[in-house]
């Protein structure tokens, strides 16, 4: 049985609400004294946790994107003889070199952070593809390096786009997943897509080229570092970037730059989890201080360094008196350090379940996400092995249907040849038809502690309700010419005979809903095409259409669009829907229902 001290409480992550620790991190309580040389020094001392570590007044970093090992190692070879650290920001493993690298990157104090796991447009893509392509680049990360990933940078770069979902589906995508970090082009990425105020540490990015030297672009970056009141106290970071495609030239001008970082003053060289870890305690940590003659007894309430990815020390300045003798800290000159306590550290040993729910690095050990009969989605944990599983905390990552898409279960204990099966306490679930659409991932992470080791297995399940998308239902023509006859090509039924055009292949299988992505490698064209597709739709209300086609046509109608709306007044239960427009790279093209009741058809003769 699954034993522990009291009831099963469930700590989850839902989102809208302000709080202290917002991504409802574990927490742990932790003290420590400092003694003066008298009474009176004691009363005039001031505690407070320092902004950066050792109480620096910048961090240095570097961000280096794709899994890139050849590049990378050039670029690591600068690095080092600066002694800079960073983050490498994986969207594969499996790339020949990869996990070598990573190795070779963590000896030099860097880490890998989270770059999707294909690195998709994801402005385009669903919610359920969003949150699956963060979640799997983390577990198959920590799988394949055997460390924490908390840090991530969106592929392409975070832009704004017509999938007016985007940005709420990224930033509880990041939240769920547990991100703390990102080095982004802009360093106000969270409150653009509305991250919890102080929950995810950015930097202000300094690029000397990816390839060649670009003097120009880094003498900008130094300017918006210079001009933005952001630096250095919201914003107290300065990371190298983007791509590792140097030249001989380039990794010049790059050894170049770190010469200049280095002559910051009071500078914390850092990666990426580090920093995060650090900034996340010191918004979220809770420090009381009560005065005992000629001693403060300070007790922090802190996060746990299996939740952070980094266990960086807490750092406190005294004002006002110096301690002469600190109980449970480490006073270095003017600080206070405090590492985390003995019993929390992060897991060693890192690796995802097969289908059986085994790992090879657990013997005996098994975690299985699965469907019941009744519907619900369970864990069962067993422990095959000879000691007891200890310490046992279950991190449960749901769907985005669903309003709490991370829970926590506290600690407890997994006898020696103990089965147990925990229900996903799933919630509120939302009915907004966008859920639907994709295969639905659900993740079971379980950190525990056998034979004196701190471990990390995850279990991952996927089931799917998949109705068509408009890139499934949709069938787009390249046209030789526009004046076809619309109005009969709209109506339902009408064989779609366009003489000398072009099918039209959709290519983005993690297309959202409503969403056409038609990359073409010739934009200058401007090439006229048309996308048709079929709508079941209720009849006792209107349509809603939003696209940003050029004209519209609507079972046998032209339809006026009014800023990319339109209305069909009088729908019938099957619609076809046919717009026009010009091609260009990237452009983006949308259909938005409103209503569950509207599904994408096709029609037998367009199999």
């Amino acid at each position: 049985m699954l034993a522990g001290m009291g009831k099963v409480v469930i700590m989850g992550l839902a989102f809208g609400a302000a709080a202290a620790n917002p991504l409802n991190f574990r927490e742990y309580q932790q003290d420590f004294t400092l003694t003066f040389a008298d009474e009176a020094a004691a009363k005039a001392a001031q505690v407070a946790v320092c902004p950066l570590y050792g109480n620096a007044k910048v961090a240095l970093s570097a961000r280096w994107d794709d899994t890139n090992p050849a590049g990378h190692a050039n670029t690591l070879s600068v690095m080092k003889r600066h002694g800079l650290k960073g983050t490498f920001f994986y969207n594969s493993v499996s790339k020949t070199g990869a996990v070598a690298f990573a190795k070779e990157a963590q000896k030099a104090g860097c880490t890998i952070g989270l770059h999707t796991d294909t690195h998709p447009q994801l402005g385009g893509c669903h919610a359920n593809k969003i949150f699956a392509e963060y979640l799997l680049n983390r577990i198959r990360i920590e799988d394949a390096v055997n460390a924490p990933a908390v840090a991530q940078v969106v592929p392409y770069g975070y832009h704004s786009c017509l999938n007016r979902d985007y940005p709420g589906d990224l930033s509880r995508t990041l939240q769920a997943v547990g991100v703390i970090a990102t080095p982004e082009f802009s360093p106000d990425f969270g409150k653009k897509i509305g991250y919890p105020e102080h929950a995810l540490a950015e930097s202000f990015l300094l690029q000397s080229g990816d390839r060649e030297p670009e003097p120009d672009r880094l003498a900008k970056c130094w300017q918006k570092v210079k001009t933005s009141p952001l630096f250095p106290g919201d914003v107290p970071a300065l990371t190298a970037a983007v791509h590792s495609w140097h030249t001989p030239e380039g990794l010049k001008a790059l050894d170049a730059l770190f010469s200049e970082m280095d002559k910051q003053p009071d500078a914390w060289k850092c990666n990426q989890n580090e920093y995060g870890s650090y900034r996340y305690e010191y918004h979220f940590c809770n420090l009381q201080v009560k005065r005992d003659g000629r001693r403060l007894l300070c007790s922090v309430t802190r996060i746990c360094p299996e939740e952070l990815g980094a266990e960086v020390p807490l750092c406190f300045s005294v004002k006002g008196a110096v301690p002469v003798q600190a109980g449970g800290a480490t006073l270095q000159d003017a600080l206070v350090l405090l590492p985390h306590a003995a019993g929390r550290k992060l897991p060693s040993v890192y690796a995802l379940a097969g289908p059986d729910g085994a790992s090879p690095r657990f013997p005996g050990m098994k975690a299985l996400l699965r469907r019941n009969a009744s519907g619900a989605v369970s864990l069962a944990l067993e422990n095959g092995g000879k000691s007891d599983c200890s310490d046992v905390d279950v991190t449960f990552y749901l769907p985005p249907a669903y309003e709490t898409m991370t829970c926590r279960m506290e600690r407890r204990l997994l006898a020696a040849g103990a089965k147990a099966q925990i229900p996903i306490p799933a919630g509120k679930r939302s009915g907004d038809p966008r859920f639907r659409y994709g295969e639905q991932l659900w993740a079971a992470r379980i950190d525990f502690t056998r034979d004196g080791v701190r471990n990390r297995l995850y279990a991952v399940f996927a089931d799917a309700d998949l109705p068509l998308r408009l890139t499934d239902a949709a069938r787009t023509f390249l046209l030789p010419r526009e004046n076809y006859d619309w109005e009969k090509l709209s109506k339902v039924g009408t064989v779609l005979n366009l003489p000398d055009a072009k099918l039209f292949e959709h290519w983005d299988e993690g297309a959202a809903p409503g969403y056409l992505s038609l990359f073409f490698p010739r934009p200058e064209e401007k090439i006229p095409m048309a996308c048709f597709v079929e709508i079941a739709a209720p009849t006792d209300r209107p349509l809603t259409l939003k696209t940003n086609a050029e004209r519209l046509f609507v079972n046998g109608e032209e339809i006026k669009l009014e800023r990319e709306r339109a209305t069909v007044a009088a729908p019938q239960a099957h619609n076809r829907v046919v717009m026009l427009f010009r091609h260009s790279r990237y452009r983006q093209n949308f259909l938005i229902l409103k209503g569950e009741e509207c599904r994408y058809l096709v029609p037998e003769e367009w199999e």
